[in-house]
């Protein structure tokens, strides 16, 4: 049985250690995938791009490093394929601009040149397009190309002077002119359209296997533009030909054709005979002037340019401590106080270029009078009803101004390096000058004094002539100031009026514990009466007597005459003239509160008070 097994089972069991040892040791596995890698990279490429997109990170990760450790590699690779593409390009560009300029150099300053200046004023048109017509033989303005097959527009160039419309359009149109003259003449398939003209351009075109070339030119194009177009045409069927057989709208692999396309964007321009021509001697002489007024200008300018230094160094506020030249240009440095006036505003009285001397200015305080009278108002900010002077070191204030001003300026002049002594007796302090209560806000604005608060009247009025002897002061308004005495008035008015007080059932008696609501009454009554004196205001306070509904009317008349009788023999009694007060009986009419219980009763005996006054 075993040997049964072996004859069956051997040659599976040796490959199977075969296998064994190709995974356990990886020189014999990598051997055999190095033999199958090429065959399976190419396989992957033709079926997808999924191995391009897996391959891609990998890629740019060897190519970084591979430029961070020697990018010298690199440059030699792509020198060889840059540096001609770059030369050609940047002397094809050279090139196109020297014959635009030589064209338009060569006929503006010429008969013909005037005659065509004339034409572009009558025509409203630029110069340069009027030479352009003129000298132009052909110019290619766009060139397309097309996929064959379904005619859509795979890439698209203009000239930078040409006025392009939707290249989509222009493709479609261009196809759908060559289907219609191959359905309407039963044209073969191979037949082809290769020119047609609309206005004054030309469309040239050229057919190919898979795509064709289709130039817009204006003028009379040579032949060997044919020539270009085919060898174009074939040097793109021959680089692009797997991505013109498998096109379906994707133009990106196409950008590598703009090169070519650039390359058919030709322009020819007549010639002139160069014995009919002067325009070479005119443009010589022109730049001999262009010399000549230089050398001259500059001639000038180095005769003005001491006398520009000379005058900035004279400058107060200015001090120049060193000159010097460079690219081209003069560089002065020195100090400068803000106040003084700026150098770039003196180069024009001197006709220098702006641009042709750059300052260098670090700052400093000049001790000019004028300078340092503006840097005083700026620290100081004086107002308008004060004068400051400063002269050799020395500070004069005068004027008048509020306390907080002259505080602040005191400790201003002890903190400037510049000032040596500072003086101030002429200054009136218009807060001490007024007495101002604490109750009265003061503010100057220009020469105009503001009060506004509150302030018994007769500071008011010793205010209002003060204020017209102040210095620097032109006005006083004290629209916004309140008379505190009227307050005042207002406030013992309605304390006396809003006073109740009450008395006994049938009597004439207060009722007891409103004692020291008397007082409080005889108190605010001396008041009014002082305040009424003080303003020159007649004051009579009416002491009106009241009664309850019990009893007759007669009777209650009566006894509220009785209380206020008694209530005025009270204030009398506290030293206050009875010639103050009148009495009224009012009896039980005005009740406050109906009679219908006894507190009612008791609200109802009482005796009110009225202040009339007047102005004499």
């Amino acid at each position: 049985m075993e040997e049964l097994r072996n004859l069956i089972l051997g040659p599976a069991d040796q490959r199977l250690e075969r296998i064994q040892y190709q995974l356990d040791d990886p020189d014999p596995r990598a051997r055999d995938i190095s033999r199958v890698l090429s065959h399976a990279v190419s396989l992957g490429a033709s079926r997808d791009s999924q191995l391009a997109h897996a391959l891609q990170p990998l890629t740019a990760k060897a190519i970084r490093d591979s430029i961070q450790r020697d990018r010298q590699v690199f440059v030699d690779v792509l020198f060889p394929v840059m540096g001609p593409a770059l030369r050609k390009a940047i002397a094809t560009t050279i090139q196109g601009l020297i014959q635009n300029f030589n064209q338009i150099l060569e006929h503006s300053i010429s008969m013909k040149g005037l005659r065509w200046r004339l034409e572009a004023l009558r025509t409203r048109r630029p110069f340069a397009e009027v030479v352009l017509l003129h000298t132009l033989v052909y110019q290619v303005e766009q060139v397309f190309l097309i996929h064959r097959e379904s005619g859509l527009l795979i890439e698209h160039v203009v000239n930078t002077t040409a006025v392009a419309q939707n290249p989509d359009l222009v493709s479609g149109m261009l196809t759908a002119i060559k289907d219609f003259v191959q359905d309407s003449f039963g044209a073969a398939q191979e037949d082809t359209l290769d020119t047609f003209q609309v206005g004054g351009r030309k469309v040239w075109i050229e057919h190919g296997s898979y795509a064709m070339l289709a130039l817009v030119i204006s003028g009379n194009p040579s032949v060997h533009l044919q020539e270009m177009m085919r060898d174009a045409l074939d040097e793109i069927h021959v680089n692009q030909s797997q991505a013109l057989k498998s096109f379906g709208g994707d133009t990106e692999p196409f950008e590598e054709t703009r090169p070519t396309l650039n390359g058919l964007l030709q322009v020819q321009f007549k010639t002139n005979d160069p014995k009919k021509s002067y325009g070479l001697w005119i443009v010589i002489g022109v730049i001999f002037l262009l010399i000549g007024w230089g050398m001259f200008h500059w001639t000038a300018e180095q005769r003005r340019w001491p006398r520009f230094i000379d005058r900035l160094q004279n400058q107060p506020g200015i001090v120049v401590t060193g000159i010097n030249q460079q690219d081209g240009k003069h560089h002065v440095y020195g100090l400068k106080d803000p106040y003084a006036p700026e150098p770039s505003e003196l180069i024009g009285t001197f006709q220098l270029s702006p641009t042709s001397v750059v300052f260098h200015w670090e700052p400093y305080q000049s001790a000019f009078p004028e300078y340092a009278q503006q840097r005083i108002k700026k620290l100081f900010k004086p107002p308008a009803s004060i004068a400051l002077v400063f002269d050799k070191g020395s500070l004069q204030a005068s004027g008048s101004a509020l306390h907080q001003w002259i505080v602040d300026s005191r400790r201003m002049a002890r903190i400037v390096p510049w000032i040596d002594q500072y003086k101030d007796a002429e200054v009136v302090d218009i807060d001490a000058n007024l007495e101002r209560p604490d109750s009265v806000s003061l503010t100057l604005e220009e020469q105009t004094l503001y009060a506004s608060g509150s302030a018994p009247r007769q500071w008011i009025a010793r205010t209002r002539l003060a204020a017209q002897s102040l210095p620097g002061l032109t006005a006083y308004n004290d629209a916004q100031l309140v008379d505190a005495d009227l307050q005042t008035w207002e406030s013992l008015t309605q304390a006396i009026n809003s006073a109740v007080f009450y008395f006994e059932s049938g009597r004439n008696a207060l009722v007891p514990g409103q004692e020291h609501n008397l007082q409080v009454f005889i108190k605010t009554a001396q008041q009014l009466i002082a305040l009424a004196e003080l303003l020159d205001r007649p004051i009579q306070i009416d002491i009106v007597g009241h009664a309850d509904q019990n009893g007759d009317e007669a009777y209650n008349q009566v006894i509220s005459r009785r209380r206020a009788q008694t209530f005025a023999d009270m204030l009398a009694g506290a030293d206050l003239a009875k010639t103050y007060f009148s009495v009224h009986a009012a009896g039980s009419e005005d009740a406050m509160q109906p009679d219908m219980d006894a507190d009612n009763h008791a609200v109802n005996r009482r005796v009110i008070f009225a202040v009339r006054s007047g102005t004499r």
